[in-house]
């Protein structure tokens, strides 16, 4: 497979092509449904957790879920993506910004880990102030998704998952709501986004019927 190098010059079109370039190796939907099956999974908790389902049974329901997830986008992009838009590289500046990704996710990794421990060790707090925190660090990690890689929607996955973490609140406020369904509604919400952007992608970008290589064709990127 012949490998494409994607380098941005200093002209702003040759930005913005880049930019459109990296959007589309995740045009594909995987990671989408790949956040889905874990709000599908979070939904399934809650409910078995109300249910009163020992952490055993509701483990192993829960668990196999979410990480369907990782290994369909895993397999998705090496028998799907990758034969029909090859294998791309990026340039330094691409690079650069993955870096500030990766930093920013420790930092506020670290940051919640220490709080949390504080409040282990007997920091005085509100009740939900941890699950506030976990909320926080989901919020940060997904903004930053969102910025250094160009991809708005992950933005609202961020929400997403801050709201399904606190199913807690949820259940304390006595409606009548099944606690584990503003989580389903919003995994159903993700994975229609994901399953859309995957017949897109397969028919913008279509095996070529000789070589099994990738087709040329119209793309449509959205830069959602």
């Amino acid at each position: 497979m012949e490998q494409k190098v994607c380098e941005p010059n200093n002209g702003l079109d040759l930005k913005e092509l880049e930019s459109k370039a990296f959007r589309s190796t995740f045009q594909d939907g995987f990671l989408d449904i790949a956040i889905g099956l874990i709000l599908l999974g979070t939904s399934l908790s809650i409910t078995l957790t109300d249910m009163g389902t020992s952490d055993a049974y509701r483990i192993s329901l829960y668990v196999p879920l979410m990480l369907s997830g990782s290994v369909l986008m895993v397999l998705g992009k090496r028998f799907i993506t990758v034969p029909r838009m090859g294998q791309v590289t990026f340039g330094h500046e691409r690079l650069l910004k993955i870096a500030k990704l990766h930093a920013l996710i420790v930092v506020s990794v670290l940051v919640t880990v220490v709080f949390l421990g504080l409040i282990i060790g007997g920091l005085d707090v509100g009740e939900y102030t941890g699950d506030i925190a976990i909320a926080f660090l989901i919020i940060s990690i997904f903004y930053g998704i969102s910025y250094y890689l160009d991809l708005p929607r992950m933005s609202l996955y961020g929400v997403f998952l801050a709201l399904s973490n606190g199913n807690r609140m949820f259940r304390d406020l006595e409606t009548d709501v099944p606690p584990g369904l503003p989580a389903f509604i919003m995994a159903m919400i993700t994975l229609a986004i994901g399953i859309h952007l995957l017949r897109s992608f397969l028919n913008n970008y279509p095996l070529s019927v000789d070589d099994g290589g990738p087709e040329t064709a119209e793309t449509d990127s959205t830069g959602v």
